[in-house]
């Protein structure tokens, strides 16, 4: 009796075993067997997703979607939706091989892989291109294009200062073909004849604000002195937007002491924001607080890098354009000034061609000026 029930014992556990077995293999089994009943556009479904969980990772996602594009294809008695997107990264650096990497280990985790993968690198535009395969068939094609922006030319703004005395040079500005800013002084007998005849053919028109400065007497009428309240500079600035008719900005004409003097300049460059002007800093004392002034009103401001014609003689102008040029490189912009003479026109007509054989880029002053930013 004893050994009959562990008998019966022993094939309890035996089938106890092989229940437990059986069921293992089931879900084994079951679980090939769903994936071979899975569809293959499910499956491809499943690659574009991890497609784009891949890419994601490099800041690659629906708002870089350039392009999608959904095909039936019949190959082999099976018929599928073939899928190619492409991706446009503008002004970013992304490595494609690393993306590859990522790439292809993702989706060998689905069975599928990548059958082809090609590279162009070109100046401003890179693309990548993929071909992924799954069950023997091309299903997906994704292109990552990068696009970057043209690198820009050095940029060069010219003011000439110090029109309104007489028309002598006009012509010989003309001749020059190039974006070029006037800053005209205001109340003189030519004032606004130059500024209507600047705007008629296209340029652009600053007031040359006759500033109080510490070692020269302004000769100027309505000079803006340190001292003074708000209700004379603003009568100074309306008297002078009078003569210089369509002026888009200010620069200081002297102005050594004014310039230093925050106080006035703020209630100088308050006046101008309801003009809606900008400020041309003409840098004549390194102690100026235009920027601060600029910065606690809001008002748009740039600053002179080099002043081109402190001498006239050609080989001085030359020099000083090709420190202007200098900078522009450096830093993609500058700002040359140079004054109403024969000489600073005449120079600049010969030394202009051939600046712009070296891409140098003329604009206007009122391209360069901006907010002041901490």
């Amino acid at each position: 009796m004893k050994f009959i029930q562990k008998d019966i014992q022993k094939l309890k556990n035996s089938l106890k075993y092989t229940f437990i077995l059986s069921i293992i293999l089931f879900l084994i089994t079951g679980g090939c067997s769903r994936e071979k009943v899975i569809s293959l556009n499910e499956k491809i479904n499943r690659i574009d997703i991890a497609i784009s969980k891949t890419i994601a990772d490099f800041d690659i996602n629906s708002s870089n979607l350039f392009e999608e594009i959904y095909q039936i294809k019949e190959k082999n008695d099976t018929t599928f939706t073939f899928i190619e997107k492409t991706y446009r990264i503008k002004n970013k650096a992304v490595d494609f091989k690393d993306v590859l990497k990522k790439l292809d280990k993702n989706l060998t985790e689905l069975s599928a892989s990548i059958t082809r993968s090609k590279f162009s690198y070109l100046e401003n535009y890179n693309l990548a291109t993929f071909d992924i395969k799954t069950r023997g068939l091309k299903v997906y094609t994704l292109n990552l294009e990068s696009v970057s922006k043209k690198k820009s030319c050095p940029k060069i703004a010219i003011v000439i200062d110090d029109w309104g005395y007489n028309l002598n040079n006009l012509g010989r500005v003309w001749d020059l073909d190039i974006p070029m800013t006037f800053s005209i002084l205001p109340n003189l007998p030519y004032s606004t004849v130059i500024a209507k005849e600047a705007i008629k053919k296209n340029y652009e028109v600053i007031l040359h604000l006759p500033m109080e400065s510490h070692n020269a007497a302004a000769n100027e009428k309505h000079v803006v002195k340190t001292g003074m309240n708000g209700r004379q500079i603003a009568e100074i600035l309306k008297r002078a937007l009078i003569t210089v008719p369509q002026a888009k900005g200010v620069s200081n004409h002297m102005g050594s002491k004014a310039t230093e003097d925050k106080d006035i300049l703020k209630i100088l460059f308050r006046q101008m924001k309801k003009n809606d002007l900008y400020f041309l800093d003409s840098l004549v004392t390194n102690r100026t607080k235009s920027e601060e002034a600029a910065k606690e009103v809001g008002l748009k401001i740039a600053k002179r890098s080099v002043f081109i014609d402190n001498r006239t003689d050609f080989d001085y102008i030359k020099k000083q354009m090709q420190e202007l040029v200098a900078i522009a490189k450096a830093k993609g912009e500058a700002i040359g000034i140079g004054h109403d003479k024969k000489s600073t026109l005449l120079a600049l007509k010969e030394i202009v061609p051939e600046l712009k054989k070296e891409n140098i880029d003329f604009i206007y002053l009122s391209e360069m000026v901006k907010p002041v930013r901490d």
